[in-house]
């Protein structure tokens, strides 16, 4: 009875695992038709770096800052640029996650040197036709630049229509945009992206 019991525990894990799916970027040849948006309002390709890194990536895209926008009343730059995925089909659930590694080779991340209006928005998921999107803070415990980070689908982690999004788009096949902050920082930096998967 033991052993049938932990037969079917295993079978159903296997089962739940087999209707998981997923999108992935690798980046293994190309930028796989990423760009860069909110450089001086014009559309980027990013760079492709075809080698690996020490921290384990290898073959991944970067951007730089190319526009700064302060002032003595705000310093935060008003100007953010973000890595933007092509368009794709995807079916999402309340369980649904989004993982990346994100990669910084220069600027000051220091805490008082962030964009405090970035902060709370690392992530951007948009649907294309509704233009309806949601976002979410990448700030959890452990959080340090140079990271593998893990976004899930969970209401306390998105803000603004969450519940709306979710609601009327969550168990149907949606178009969707995703977007992942690369201006972190007030002032120039370079940052990189690899590995992005949407599980659905």
């Amino acid at each position: 009875m033991v052993f049938l019991n932990i037969f079917c525990l295993l079978l159903v894990q296997l089962l739940s695992l087999s209707l998981t799916s997923s999108i992935k970027w690798s980046f293994f040849l190309n930028a796989e038709k990423w760009y860069i948006s909110g450089n001086k309002r014009i559309i980027e390709l990013p760079g492709h770096h075809p080698f690996s890194l020490s921290s384990g990536s290898s073959r991944y895209i970067i951007g730089h800052d190319t526009l700064i926008n302060t002032d003595y009343k705000n310093p935060d730059d008003k100007n953010l640029w973000y890595f933007e995925s092509p368009s794709f089909t995807a079916t999402l659930t309340n369980k649904s996650i989004i993982k990346f590694s994100l990669l910084w080779f220069s600027g000051n991340t220091e805490k008082e040197h962030l964009n405090e209006n970035a902060l709370d928005q690392c992530v951007r998921l948009c649907e294309i036709n509704e233009q309806i999107c949601v976002r979410s803070s990448c700030f959890t415990t452990g959080f340090s630049f140079n990271s593998n980070i893990v976004v899930p689908f969970a209401a306390k982690r998105w803000s603004g229509n969450f519940l709306k999004f979710s609601k009327k788009f969550f168990g149907n096949p949606t178009e969707y945009r995703l977007s992942i902050l690369g201006d972190w920082t007030r002032r120039n930096e370079t940052f990189g992206i690899d590995d992005v998967e949407l599980i659905e």
